[in-house]
């Protein structure tokens, strides 16, 4: 059986194999505007040290202010999602800022860190090891002011066969964090944009057309690369809009 092939949008874009009558679906069924701000993203990633930023109960000698409910597979499975596990994340939540070298001393899990300090200065790659050689190396990649909003609409992005977006909101007031590329995630500000954000995304043809794009059980199913393809957004919106709307 032939079927026909044709880039996603620009002729640089991933290709994808069409069924019967979807070649002109794309862009007259899927149109969902996001500010700049909002592009997917993918989750936490503590290069190497899980060990050290994971816990599955909240330990009592890091200040709970830092510590955030990490997303896992059982937030696909309850209708009232509660925290299976937990992630540190010395970071400042008002800028999406790394804690600076006089402040980290002084939170209620320094101590800890400092004891990990070695390990994390040793961790490799490119990104972070800028921010280690700046001497902040309690540093995570794939941080900044999105991890803090307070609604996000998430969806397991590696390896799966279905195109499942969820809406998280804060728990017991911290915001949920996606997982490293088994997540991906776009950020809210107002619980009335994050509604009309999942509603979108649920659209059935954005599965068909990951399907389309030979991305079934693999590990770029539906990663933030792919899914910016799709997606549209308002440039001329900035950060500072959004934020003022809240």
């Amino acid at each position: 059986m032939e079927h026909k092939a044709l880039p996603l949008k620009a002729s640089s874009d991933p290709w994808r194999v069409v069924t019967n009558g979807t070649e002109n679906e794309l862009h007259d069924v899927i149109d969902i505007k996001l500010r700049a701000e909002q592009k997917p993203r993918q989750g936490v990633n503590s290069c190497g040290a899980n060990d050290l930023f994971i816990f599955d109960k909240r330990p009592d000698y890091i200040d709970a202010k830092y510590l955030f409910p990490l997303a896992t597979k059982e937030v696909w499975k309850n209708s009232i999602p509660t925290p299976h596990k937990w992630i540190f994340l010395p970071y400042d939540s008002a800028t999406g800022r790394v804690i600076d070298t006089e402040r980290i001393k002084e939170i209620k899990g320094y101590s800890f860190l400092l004891s990990q300090s070695s390990r994390l200065s040793q961790r490799k790659g490119t990104l972070i090891s800028s921010a280690i050689n700046k001497g902040l190396w309690w540093s995570l990649l794939g941080v900044g002011p999105y991890s803090f909003a307070p609604y996000k609409i998430i969806w397991q992005a590696f390896g799966k066969r279905n195109f499942r977006p969820i809406l998280l909101s804060e728990y017991d007031g911290q915001p949920w964090q996606a997982n490293q590329a088994m997540q991906a995630f776009i950020p809210c500000w107002t619980k009335a944009d994050a509604e009309r954000v999942l509603i979108a995304l649920r659209n059935p043809y954005i599965e068909t057309l990951l399907f389309e794009m030979n991305g079934e059980g693999k590990c770029n199913w539906a990663q933030p690369g792919k899914m910016k393809k799709v997606l549209s957004y308002d440039m001329e919106a900035s950060e500072q809009l959004t934020l003022l709307e809240c």
